[in-house]
């Protein structure tokens, strides 16, 4: 480091940042990318990652320490939800785990067994109340502000 040159603190911000969790949310649909979003980020959740189709979120979740991952059961990529959950919840084995909760039309059959035996944490049916969604995801992260959990 060169003389006059002190490392730069970090904000606020960056701060709390880093210490909220961090949430993988995968939606095929640029529109609930957007409502997903929204939703965290009125909820007080500003550390978030957004995967298009499974394979980009298998991507994230294999280079970030994801606390929380919101699959969606379609993919523009192909494959299932299912899979995707299997394949996260494998990589997260011995990491601290990852809580999933998956997502899928209400008219889909048995789509909640499927999640739940992918290894799904909770399953959420659409169309869904956000205040449902809210007390999902409050059942696998602290209230926003609160620190991460160590692993």
């Amino acid at each position: 480091m060169s003389e006059g040159h002190e490392p730069r603190e970090q904000s606020t911000v960056e701060n709390n940042v880093l210490s909220q969790p961090l949430i993988l949310i995968e939606n095929i649909e640029s529109i609930m990318l957007e409502l997903f979003r929204d939703l965290f980020e009125d909820w007080g959740y500003t550390n978030l990652l957004f995967a298009h189709d499974h394979t980009e979120a298998i991507t994230l979740a294999r280079n970030h320490d994801c606390d929380l991952a919101v699959l969606d059961f379609i993919s523009a990529g192909g494959g299932t939800g299912y899979g995707a959950t299997e394949t996260i919840k494998a990589m997260y084995e011995g990491r601290g785990g990852v809580a999933i909760i998956g997502i899928a039309s209400c008219g889909l059959p048995y789509a909640e067994e499927r999640f739940m035996g992918a290894g799904a944490d909770a399953f959420v049916s659409t169309p869904f109340s956000m205040y449902f969604l809210r007390d999902v995801v409050h059942r696998f992260l602290p209230v926003a502000g609160t620190p991460r959990r160590s692993l």
